[in-house]
């Protein structure tokens, strides 16, 4: 089993690095909790609640409540996450929203932008359903989600699918893979309503009761670039109570921590931005387990 474990590693550590580019910072995505964001968003193997979106074959046999804050474009979000399980099978509720009214109307004179009377109305809403079911040692769910886009007199609408399973492989080893944003009506493109489904696999090994490590490799063709991603992680309890969380986004660092008093916790995270248009990612999540989760010790 020590070797076994030492292969792992390897094959996870060593994977093709010319996923990584230091010419653009993948796109930022506000729906992204806490922990996501600072394992570089390669964590959605994992049966966690707050992966529903990722994966939503990760909420199988869990319950909570999350909330979180997020900053996208110099806009603020927040978003809560509610799952039960009922009749044998699990449920989920995502919701996330912004409405502001202090975006000053602009008129474009040749090649300038001219500030004029009057601010422009901007509000982003989704509601997201989902439900998942274990069999054995394979998890199998799926969703959708509405999104509403109002920016000045244009109202957008779009509605998408997803869906997910999840594996166990071995006693410490677990494969998620998924896909996202599969639109099941034409709508515009735009920064949170995008064309392309995303498809995205995912590697989790539990190097200790308190180590884990993730990879994943991501294929949006919504970004600049057109070939699939690879993100790397490590989560470290350095006791039971305080995870510290280390990340390769891409090309971007990750880094994160939080507090555990089960069943409640704290989750703050940074992600690095590459690029002088986009500021650094910071998001706080709180989140409330329904049920006591598997101690470390």
């Amino acid at each position: 089993m020590l070797l076994l474990s030492r292969l792992i590693i390897i094959a996870l550590t060593s994977c093709q690095i010319f996923g990584l580019s230091s010419a653009e910072t993948p796109l930022f995505d506000p729906s992204l909790s806490a922990r996501d964001v600072a394992l570089a968003k390669a964590s959605f193997s994992d049966e966690n609640f707050n992966n529903m979106l990722k994966n939503p074959a990760g909420i199988a046999n869990t319950k909570g409540i999350s909330i979180h804050a997020n900053e996208f474009l110099g806009i603020d979000y927040s978003s809560i996450t509610i799952v039960n399980q009922t009749f044998g099978a699990t449920f989920g509720f995502h919701y996330i929203g912004s409405s502001i009214s202090g975006i000053s109307r602009s008129v474009a004179e040749g090649n300038l932008l001219k500030e004029v009377d009057g601010n422009v109305p901007y509000e982003y809403h989704a509601l997201s359903f989902a439900t998942a079911k274990e069999i054995g040692d394979f998890s199998m769910g799926v969703g959708f989600r509405i999104k509403t886009l109002v920016l000045d007199n244009k109202n957008t609408n779009s509605i998408e699918g997803f869906a997910g399973i999840g594996v166990h492989l071995f006693n410490d080893f677990k494969l998620g893979i998924s896909v996202r944003n599969v639109n099941l009506q034409d709508s515009p493109t735009n920064a949170v309503q995008l064309m392309a489904p995303i498809l995205s696999t995912s590697f989790q090994y539990n190097i200790t009761k308190k180590t884990t490590l993730f990879m994943a490799i991501i294929e949006n063709k919504n970004e600049i670039i057109t070939h699939s991603t690879f993100h790397y992680s490590i989560e470290h309890y350095m006791n039971d109570y305080i995870p510290i969380r280390i990340g390769l986004d891409h090309n971007r660092y990750t880094f994160g921590t939080g507090i555990l008093i089960d069943p409640f916790e704290i989750d703050l995270a940074w992600a690095q931005s590459r690029s002088p248009e986009v500021d650094n990612q910071i998001t706080i999540g709180f989140s409330y387990g329904f049920e006591e989760k598997n101690h470390l010790y």
